[in-house]
């Protein structure tokens, strides 16, 4: 607690010493107005949330929004970047094959697939991480968002909006950076952007990309049993990444077409998880076994916007593919397993992620009091999961093996109509209908398990509404209340009937009880108000809400060593959110924002890992953040930024009652100058300023955790740097 309460204060203390030579220099340039940099409350963003253009002051949603200037500001390149300066977002871990995948919770909805993801209006897994690049903005809504975004938005969706080529004017960026990270060694990466107009207001090209190379921070050594001495494997989990898109418009006359591609490819030459506990460095193996893993994926869309005057109609068409393969090191596991001397064991796992999705959609643009949203929904995805056999030589040809084929196939109808009867006041009504199958099948075999083959089927259908009330009370003020359902669907279960026999029996089920869960739904009642004081240099939001969550899917782990999902149980989240800037001077501007959130199951459904009362796994109480900005003249213009952000101690996910494993809090300071120099802006930057060592989750293994050795997602260590950006 001291050393939380010193680290604030040592923060809070450089904001205030970053100000106080600043008001110096600024009032020194007063004469130079020319070329003194403002540093203003951001602009005025408008976001495409209810899919119209809207100031994020006038739709009555909880909202954060970081515009692209923002997000190339201040250096963000990654979904930590950005959920550090949004109130009431938590986020964990879950295995993801090629490293680790964010499982993301806003108002303390946790679980896979409660929080929709989005690149402009392509739905996506939001176990992927796009490189932040060449974006206009991103969109973080809180609250169900299932009436537009569909079943994977019960807790909310993040919305990435790209950049679109414009076909009137030149223009590119080209940025180097190159840092080093304690306890690892030197990074660097380089990306661009160019924008080209073929045919002047008809054709433009736009064309960006990136590569990245990150030190490895983790050192492999040989533990005690080892039976050879291998010395020190230095920065084991070094990474590469890149990347890139291009898209083009063509606009014939009120048709607009853009189809783009995109990709990504990543390498991983070992696993970035620390062993026990954040802070620790070193991982203790008995044989010096790399553990490589990648993550590919494609995304290609074609989009058709037709302006009939009265409203757009929309078209998009998504295609995703995603590829991802790992190995593992479970020479430990297979020593336990089987009591043999040390043999060196690798397990492999690969999954195949595939996604085409279609959505047709009208906005309205009516004269009259009356607007709406409507349209039809197709998406089908297929997730396989492979394990081939797992050899332990010497002793067994196959320890365990599987190939799971899951399939989800979802139809969708949706609309929202917005009625203003009076000026000033908005009534919002809308619903999605859906109807979405399911069907998994798969075999498994190895010493480990009973061989056996599985199928599964599940269907499900209902009606997700939303309603709204929004009343201006001034021109800068309006408040809102709504209410809205959310769900997530359902799926099938994978394990072995003649394995789990006992172990299900044990817990009062029977297979056929557990072959498939039901979706799990909840009700969201919302209330709150958007501001701006002081001739807008002051704008501040704040909102409350409730959330009553029924038939909760909950994890159940079985004593034959497999996992269920079962439908049991009901929880409640409550909290609020509050959001300012506030633009001191022409020179100085401050964010904040903070966010509440007390997340309790109140009725366990009778499994003993979720009794009455427990918290929520991997929901903090307390999320806030700061930041300060401000433009100086010292022979050229210079801005200087810093910012801080606190997170509060939650649970794992692998919470268990007797063994709760507790993720402490945390804080993160960042520091950034940027000089900025004609066509070039040089920015020197310090990341994680104090080297915090923050537990993000602790993480399942391939094959099984070892006892007392969990691993643990950690914060990237302090990383300082220097980088260049050009701009023509």
């Amino acid at each position: 607690m001291k050393t939380g309460i010193a680290r604030w204060l040592t923060s809070a203390s450089l904001l205030a010493v970053l100000a106080m030579p600043v008001q110096a220099l600024a009032q020194s340039a007063a004469s130079d107005d020319a070329t003194q940099q403002e540093a203003t409350a951001a602009d005025e963003i408008v976001v495409t949330a209810q899919y119209r253009p809207q100031s994020v002051q006038d739709v009555p949603l909880s909202i954060t929004a970081l515009s692209g200037e923002t997000l190339e500001a201040q250096g963000i390149t990654d979904f930590r970047d950005y959920a550090a300066q949004i109130p009431n977002i938590a986020y964990g871990y879950t295995q993801s094959l090629g490293g680790t995948a964010q499982t993301v919770t806003l108002r303390g909805v946790f679980g896979q697939n409660t929080t929709g993801f989005y690149l402009d209006d392509s739905p996506l897994p939001g176990s992927i991480d796009p490189r932040v690049l060449d974006l206009d903005r991103i969109e973080v809504l809180r609250g169900p968002q299932g009436t537009l975004y569909g079943a994977r938005s019960m807790g909310g969706t993040v919305r990435l909006i790209t950049r679109k080529p414009d076909a009137n004017e030149f223009s590119g960026s080209l940025l180097g950076r190159v840092s080093t990270t304690a306890h690892g060694g030197e990074n660097g990466s380089i990306d661009g952007a160019i924008n080209v107009p073929l045919v002047r207001d008809q054709l433009a090209l736009r064309v960006s990309g990136y590569w990245e190379a990150e030190s490895g921070v983790y050192d492999r050594i040989a533990s005690a049993a080892a039976p050879v001495d291998f010395g020190t494997i230095r920065d084991v989990d070094s990474s590469e990444r890149f990347g890139g898109t291009i898209a083009l418009t063509a606009k014939m006359g009120a048709l607009t077409f853009t189809p783009r591609y995109m990709f990504q490819r990543g390498t991983t030459e070992g696993r970035s998880l620390a062993d026990v506990n954040a802070g620790n460095y070193v991982q203790e193996r008995l044989f010096n076994i790399a553990e490589p893993g990648s993550d590919d994926w494609d995304l290609g869309t074609l989009t058709f916007a037709y302006d009939a005057g009265f409203g757009t109609i929309t078209s998009a068409t998504t295609f995703f593919d995603r590829r991802v393969e790992a190995s593992e090191d479970y020479s430990e596991v297979a020593m336990l397993l089987f009591g043999t001397p040390a043999i060196p064991a690798v397990m492999k796992a690969s999954s195949d992620y595939d996604s085409t999705a279609q959505e047709l959609r009208f906005t309205s643009d009516f004269d009259g009091p009356v607007n709406l949203t409507a349209g039809l929904f197709y998406q089908d995805t297929s997730n396989r999961l492979v394990f081939p056999p797992s050899p332990l030589p010497g002793v067994v040809s196959n320890v365990y093996d599987q190939d799971f084929l899951t399939k989800t196939e979802e139809y969708a109808a949706f609309g929202e109509v917005t009625v203003t009867p009076v000026e000033g006041v908005r009534l919002i009504a809308g619903a999605r209908v859906f109807d979405a199958r399911v069907t998994f099948k798969g075999s498994q075999g190895g010493v480990a398990v009973t061989p056996a083959s599985f199928t599964g089927r599940q269907k499900e259908n209902g009606v997700d509404p939303r309603f709204a009330v929004q009343v201006d009370l001034a021109p800068d003020a309006m408040v809102y209340v709504s209410a809205a359902k959310g769900y997530r669907l359902g799926g099938v279960n994978a394990f072995s009937d003649t394995l789990c026999l006992a172990s299900l029996a044990a817990v009062g089920l029977t297979p056929d009880e557990v072959r498939s869960y039901d979706s799990d739904s909840l009700w969201s009642y919302e209330i709150g108000a958007k501001t701006r004081w002081f001739g807008r240099r002051l704008t501040l939001n704040g909102s409350l809400y409730r959330i009553d969550w029924s038939d909760v899917q909950q994890g159940m782990s079985l004593a034959c060593g497999f996992g269920v999902l079962v439908n049991g149980g009901e929880a409640r989240s409550q909290g609020g959110e509050i959001e300012g800037s506030f633009a001191a001077t022409d020179w100085l501007s401050f964010n904040f924002g903070a966010g509440y959130t007390d997340a309790h199951i109140t009725d366990g459904g009778g499994n003993p890992a979720f009794p009455n009362g427990a918290r929520i796994q991997q929901v903090p109480e307390w999320t806030y953040n700061g930041g300060v900005d401000a433009a100086v003249h010292v022979g050229f213009p210079l801005t200087l930024h810093a910012d801080y952000s606190h997170v509060d101690m939650s649970y794992s996910r692998s919470n268990v009652p007797a063994t709760r494993r507790v993720r402490p809090a945390y804080d993160m300071v960042n520091l950034r100058a940027t000089a900025h120099l004609a066509d070039v802006d040089i920015s020197l930057f310090a990341d994680n300023l104090f080297d915090e060592a923050a537990n993000l989750s602790d993480l399942p293994s391939l094959a099984i955790e070892l006892p007392g050795r969990p691993r643990i997602v950690a914060s990237r260590p302090r990383t300082v740097g220097l980088e260049a950006r050009l701009r023509f």
